[in-house]
């Protein structure tokens, strides 16, 4: 039994359907592709937050969102809006941390230190053994729940799936703020336009079922 029974109707659906298709195993292999940085270093431009991998926050509130998709790190206000980004280069997860100065050193493909977005040190691992102990080192710093305004102020941070950041009164528990960060959509993630095409061809292998049986059997 056809699921759109007018041809007509049923022909502009799977035009679209072919289009969403095209777009999204195109979109899958341009947005992979182009996913890490072209160019090292401080950016203004901001790009979606995908695949978040850490957050830590200076003492002006500052928060820093590691951005695993893009090998990058993304720095917004206490009220959640852009300021700058810097990316690196990095072929797998990048564990971070901020020192009481508010330096941050990255272990990427090489030990990295930055302040305000500029690069500063550069350090490069004398082997893969190195390498794997000094991520494993920094990845202790990951998720720290507790921090410190410039005043002295102790307070508590929760990441939430939607990117959110709640803070808390570390002594109280009270909730103080929710902090949602000001990120484009666009592009999408890999992971989103490739199920995008995948809907769509099951939907065109739906909607052509009776054509698909009928070339069957006349093999």
């Amino acid at each position: 039994m056809a699921i759109i029974k007018n041809k007509r109707i049923k022909k502009y659906v799977c035009v679209i359907l072919s289009m969403l298709t095209f777009f999204g195993y195109f979109g899958f292999f341009y947005t992979a592709l182009n996913a890490k940085p072209r160019n090292v270093g401080y950016f203004e431009k901001q790009q979606p937050l995908h695949g978040i991998n850490d957050i830590v926050i200076d003492r002006k509130g500052h928060i820093y969102y590691g951005n695993g998709l893009h090998s990058s790190i993304q720095v917004y206000d206490n009220e959640g809006r852009f300021l700058y980004g810097f990316s690196f280069r990095s072929s797998k997860e990048f564990p971070f941390y901020m020192d009481e100065q508010d330096y941050i050193h990255v272990a990427a493909d090489s030990l990295l230190t930055f302040y305000n977005g500029i690069l500063l040190e550069t350090k490069e691992y004398k082997d893969d053994d190195e390498a794997e102990r000094m991520k494993e080192e920094y990845r202790q710093w990951r998720y720290k729940s507790e921090y410190w305004d410039a005043a002295g102020y102790m307070y508590k941070v929760e990441l939430l799936k939607s990117k959110r950041i709640k803070m808390y009164d570390a002594n109280t528990g009270q909730l103080i703020r929710v902090i949602h960060p000001d990120t484009p959509i666009w592009p999408l993630s890999p992971f989103v336009v490739g199920l995008i095409g995948l809907a769509s061809m099951a939907a065109l292998g739906v909607l052509n079922k009776e054509f698909f049986d009928q070339f069957k059997q006349s093999r």
